[in-house]
């Protein structure tokens, strides 16, 4: 496998049509993928396109976006899920962008509280989303950190967003980075988190598309797809002056290091 795409969603309803296709032709490219679920449905979902692929890198995650505060998280689902194709719990975490009301802020960290023991008790590690309000971008962050301080779990902070401070507190705790093609935009406002990228240890790197959403240059405009990943590898490559083979090999390890009691790919 040359790459890995650590967070897409094919098990989405953009990709009902095509996701056979896309993932065909990642396979023939080398490029492994791991669907996120976001609710139950999806999660579902993720396991059933997972199942698909017995013996080829596609995995799930299954998990509660933080806006699914309308579900309640039930665990004995979620464990029917668990076999050797998930991968993870995710994405979890919290959501301050559209509404951080006090009382919403609280579900959510009770939703997200409910999962992280849940992937404590099955060994899994987590996918975490972090946004935080318009007027405080990463309180969600330092809400999450507090909430993983004191517990013995690992994952990868996904679609990391902020700034080296915070990158380093997740470092610290032993998270992983991982960066989307929103490190490809051409917004000057986005030269912060491109020195996040030079910051960040490459061994501590996974990378991703969050396909349909996010789709990199030079396919701004376009749906977004796992197999553009390369192109944010080539973008991680230049910000930290390395080879793409060099970005390739060391993220697909990583991500084979965070996964490796599950997997041998």
């Amino acid at each position: 496998m040359k790459l890995i795409d650590s967070h897409t969603h094919l098990n989405f309803p953009d990709f009902k049509d095509n996701y056979q296709k896309i993932i065909a032709d990642c396979l023939k490219k080398g490029i492994g993928v791991v669907n996120i679920g976001a609710d139950f449905e999806s999660s579902k979902r993720a396991v059933e396109i997972a199942n698909e692929y017995p013996d080829q890198p596609v995995y799930a995650s299954i998990g509660m976006h933080p806006e699914s505060i309308n579900e309640n998280f039930e665990a004995e689902k979620f464990q029917n899920l668990i076999n050797n194709k998930v991968v993870a719990v995710g994405e979890i975490g919290l959501e301050y962008y559209f509404d951080n009301n006090h009382d919403i802020i609280e579900k959510q960290k009770e939703l997200f509280k409910q999962q992280l023991n849940f992937a404590i008790e099955n060994n899994l590690p987590v996918i975490l989303h972090a946004r935080g309000s318009k007027d405080n971008s990463h309180g969600a962050y330092l809400d999450i950190v507090d909430g993983i301080n004191q517990l013995q779990i690992v994952g990868v902070a996904h679609c990391f967003g902020a700034n080296e401070k915070i990158a380093q507190k997740f470092l610290d705790l032993g998270f992983y980075l991982g960066f989307t093609g929103i490190i490809t935009f051409k917004n000057k406002s986005l030269e912060s988190l491109r020195e996040v990228v030079k910051y960040c240890p490459l061994d501590r790197i996974l990378i991703e598309t969050d396909a349909p959403w996010l789709t990199p240059e030079p396919h701004r405009g376009e749906q977004n797809l796992p197999q553009y990943v390369e192109l944010v590898a080539q973008k991680v490559a230049e910000l930290k002056s390395l080879t793409l083979e060099q970005v390739c090999q060391k993220t697909t390890k990583n991500w084979q290091q965070l996964f490796k009691k599950w997997h041998d790919i």
